[in-house]
């Protein structure tokens, strides 16, 4: 059977700020795809540099819808584009990353043998520098080549055939590389898209569709993550920190009702603890509750070794 025979479209979202360096290899990893049934999206977020008006150009060659306009956020953004798209399916890519030639065509493939269960499938991607180079990042005294495992390392918890991307392992801390996911357009609409004042918007729609769907793991590489000093990863941990607070926040009372408060309480004490490492004491206090006091200092106790050495890390 051939599951191509509808060729159902899929609509790739590329939101860019600020990447007139990476954007053209960007765009052509894009058009260098073996499934071909594709709608491009791509949607300047206010530049400053040149991208803009590299982009114009590029919409010309290629025909893709373009617009620029004035900052909004990315999670603003994403949710535009993902009201344009005409697709079934969605996948996003950031303006400084790559796509592989079989990624659409590989993640397409196996979610069409799926139930409508499953709302994402998502692959693995490898790492590149700023000259476009294949690099290995070292974390924890090993190095690794890919996104999957650098991001599970020590994460015990996750069986990658068994529960990716399941709600209790996300609690743990986002592992999914979002340049290697492909969506159901519905599902994302069916729990209300990106939160657009949440800064981690990827591990937020995670955890949002993880409580209603399922995802499927391919052991595949399908896309290249750009690893350089303007990821916002890099440039600005405290505030990512403060936005995985905000995350888990929101996920206190729902992590309790099915519980997962023990996880819950560990994850969220790792990011206390990192506000501490920054002297971020202003905001320590503000994300302490007496309603979790207890669990705090348990965790704070047990990992006191750790703490005082600032071994923690992102």
């Amino acid at each position: 059977m051939n599951i191509f025979a509808t060729s159902p479209l899929v609509t790739i979202i590329v939101p860019c700020y600020n990447h007139e360096h990476y954007i053209i290899q960007c765009i052509e990893s894009i058009y260098a795809q073996t499934y071909t049934h594709i709608e491009l999206i791509v949607i300047d977020d206010g530049s400053k540099d040149g991208s803009a008006q590299i982009l114009q150009q590029l919409s010309q060659t290629y025909n893709f819808y373009f617009e620029h306009q004035e900052n909004m956020g990315l999670a603003r953004t994403l949710n535009k584009a993902i009201k344009l798209a005409k697709g079934e399916y969605i996948t996003f890519l950031a303006s400084d990353d790559l796509m592989l030639p079989n990624k659409i065509e590989d993640l397409l493939k196996t979610l069409l043998l799926l139930d409508e269960n499953y709302a994402v499938v998502c692959g693995n991607a490898l790492f590149m520098n700023d000259q476009g180079d294949i690099i290995t990042l070292q974390k924890h005294g090993k190095v690794y080549s890919n996104f999957i495992d650098y991001y599970t390392v020590n994460r015990e918890d996750i069986d990658l055939e068994n529960n990716f991307g399941t709600y209790v392992t996300l609690l743990g801390g986002n592992y999914l590389p979002a340049m290697s996911t492909l969506y159901r357009k519905d599902a994302l609409f069916a729990v209300g898209l990106f939160t657009e004042d949440i800064p981690i918007e990827d591990w937020d729609i995670y955890m949002k569709l993880s409580k209603q769907y399922k995802m499927k793991y391919i052991n595949t590489t399908v896309a290249i993550y750009r690893w350089h000093e303007s990821n916002n990863f890099k440039k600005n941990q405290s505030g990512m920190n403060i936005g995985m607070l905000r995350i888990l926040e929101q996920e206190r009372q729902y992590a309790r009702a099915q519980g997962y408060y023990k996880i819950w309480i560990k994850t969220y004490a790792n990011r206390l603890i990192l506000l501490f490492h920054f002297k971020e004491y202003h905001n320590l206090f503000h994300y302490l509750h007496i309603n979790d006091l207890v669990g705090l200092s348990i965790h704070f106790f047990k990992n006191f070794k750790k703490l005082k050495k600032k071994s923690f890390q992102f």
